[in-house]
């Protein structure tokens, strides 16, 4: 954060309706090293710790707190040969431990000041599918007619729908794939839809951006890439390639180099990190190995066409958090559960991602396949935010096959990449890594708001559908360049009031908070917002005022709750609304500014805002 800087106000209105590069091969052999277990009931348990330090101090520490040398052995080590353990610290440790002794050992973990949590070990398996939906017709609006889904249970994986390749399944991370039929089809080129080529004619093209490709790998020799600098296979098998195609194609949307079917940024420096088995088979301890890799070595932006609804996998949801803290932008999927509502998968859902959703081929129209709001992950704590938080094309995208060709595929799978190559191409444009430029703008909380600013809503959909809109990519670009650091929140404004372009006569952007008038003695009307700070990487809400409009006094009251800490360069902002007693007899529009002042703390942004 820039020194001298002081609190900033950010408002919001309400308006109430009352009543190219050497390529490096590496294989991280994952495979557990351990000792046999004297029982037939296992249990993997990954250890989280406070601090960062090499495996064999973990080990050292895990057999002081549980007493590994005992005759009786109810637990072993299960070593990581990565190339993140084997070069770097870790702050984690996987073991094994007999089913009759977990809780047992559990309790004596946790009971250490060093270790932060003990959790199961998520083990990732095609027959815990996502369930598939099948489209059955589209009309060219993008409107279901009818659909058929197979039943399954929901987890975390790949957010393709595509005609012909079959469906992936990966237990917590799995493709949702649909096959569309009878419906109208138009290849979209997003870099052609996005109008990239004005950039390119800037002479922006990615240059000096890393970009992680979190997937099912790439071949060594694919003819598409020359920009490729590291592929690391994180998995259990002898192999980089992409037996899949899912990562192939998604690469090729962020920084493919060929004219059929090229990428946003062709000069980005991709890193290709291979999480997934042919058999679409991951663990939750392959991706955290994985993901402190991409903070060890300075990631940009990071691309998960992945997600699903397992947010109870906290070492999974936190390590998230902590990239975005290191300043490793996180673009994800939000799933292929649509049209239903409240199917948003994770980590899209947090609040410091990028959680992209799909358009129709016309531009137009939220796709159907595509999951809606509100967020849900965190309702223990709290009401559901707005998500996703922009749309991109996504149904009929060209990219890479496997085989060299070029395709058209559908998805949310296929809509986060182009967010992703987009945000690489916009963070080019702010100069060099380390300089002033990237520095104030390209945060994660700033290049956040540049595509929230800049969108452009679809008219009268929902914002737990649509978020702030289209991605509008020069309209970002116009943002960063005259950016500087703020506090902001999305949605920005509250209207409760009817309209007209809204389906059915609704109230459109804010449904369903609006489907009713507020009255007297009605429960409170409680709507929660993304608060992004773009001042730092931490910050408070140290100030609060509600400030009605004139001929609205007394007619309504604002309640908030915010975190005590909005870290990482988010947070949220609970808003409850009530009638009181006494405006009972009130009919009207009450109006007003809710003004909040934040103030950032400690270093990783720079600047402030209004």
């Amino acid at each position: 954060m820039a020194s001298g800087l002081g609190p900033r106000n950010l408002c919001i209105i309400f308006v109430i309706f009352t009543v190219k590069s050497v390529i490096q091969c590496c294989f991280a052999d994952q495979t557990a090293s351990r000792e046999g277990l004297p029982c037939a009931n296992e249990e993997s348990l990954i250890v989280r710790f406070e601090d960062y330090r090499p495996q064999s101090e973990h080990l050292v520490l895990l057999s002081s707190v549980v007493g590994i040398h005992t005759k009786d052995i109810s637990w072993a080590w299960e070593a990581r040969n990565s190339i993140a353990t084997q070069s770097y610290p870790s702050d984690f440790a996987v073991i094994s431990v007999c089913k009759e002794s977990q809780d047992q050992i559990q309790r004596e973990l946790e009971s250490s000041s060093l270790v932060k949590g003990v959790h199961r070990q998520e083990i990732i398996r095609p027959s815990r599918q996502l369930s598939t939906i099948e489209e059955q017709s589209t009309n060219d609006a993008g409107e279901h007619s009818s659909f058929k889904s197979k039943p399954g249970l929901r987890s975390r994986g790949f957010d393709f729908v595509e005609d012909s390749v079959p469906h992936m399944g990966a237990g917590g991370r799995v493709l949702a794939q649909q096959r569309l039929r009878g419906s109208k089809r138009v290849e979209v080129s997003p870099t052609k839809i996005l109008n990239a080529e004005a950039l390119w004619d800037k002479g922006f093209s990615g240059k000096g951006v890393k970009v992680a490709v979190f997937d099912t790998g790439l071949a060594p020799d694919h003819p598409h890439f020359d920009n490729v600098v590291e592929r690391i296979n994180w998995t259990n098998e002898e192999s980089i390639d992409d037996g899949v195609g899912h990562g192939t194609f998604v690469a090729g949307v962020i920084g493919g180099a060929d004219d059929e079917c090229p990428g946003f940024a062709p000069d980005a420096e991709l890193y290709i990190f291979r999480v997934f088995t042919s058999d679409q088979v991951s663990f939750t301890s392959w991706f955290l190995d994985a993901f402190n890799y991409a903070i060890f070595i300075g990631i940009d932006i990071l691309n998960l066409s992945i997600g699903g609804p397992d947010a109870g996998d906290r070492p999974f949801i936190e390590k998230v958090w902590e990239m975005t803290a290191n300043g490793i932008t996180v673009v994800s999927a939000v799933g292929n559960d649509g049209p239903n509502w409240g199917t948003l998968n994770n980590p899209a859902d947090q609040f410091d991602t990028v959680g992209v959703g799909a358009l129709t081929a016309a531009q137009d129209a939220v796709a159907p396949f595509q999951s809606r709001g509100m967020t849900s992950w965190e309702s223990e704590d709290g009401y559901g935010r707005a998500k996703p938080d922009v749309l991109a094309p996504g149904q009929h995208v060209l990219g890479p096959m496997r085989d060299g060709s070029c395709r058209a595929l559908s998805g949310t799978s296929v809509a986060s990449p182009v967010v992703a190559g987009a945000l690489a191409l916009l963070l080019s444009s702010l100069g060099p890594a380390g300089g002033a430029a990237r520095r104030r703008a390209g945060t994660p909380a700033a290049l956040k708001q540049a595509l929230l600013e800049g969108a452009r809503p679809l008219p009268g959909r929902s914002v737990y559908e649509q978020g702030a809109g289209r991605l509008d990519l020069l309209r970002a670009y116009a943002v960063l360049q005259e950016y500087e650091p703020r506090a902001s929140l999305h949605p920005a404004a509250l209207d409760l009031t009817p309209d007209a372009a809204a389906a059915g006569g609704g109230c459109g952007v804010l449904w369903p908070h609006c489907a009713q008038p507020l009255y007297a003695g009605a429960q409170p009307r409680m709507v929660n917002l993304t608060l992004l700070n773009g001042m730092g990487v931490a910050g408070r809400v140290v100030g609060h005022e509600w400030r009605p409009a004139p001929g609205s006094e007394g007619a309504l009251e604002v309640r908030v709750d915010y975190p005590e800490l909005l870290w990482p360069y988010a947070g949220y902002l609970g808003v409850a609304l009530t009638v009181p007693a006494a405006r009972a007899g009130w009919h009207g529009v009450a109006e007003g500014v809710l003004e909040l002042t934040v103030a950032a703390e400690g270093g990783g942004g720079g600047g402030g805002g209004g």
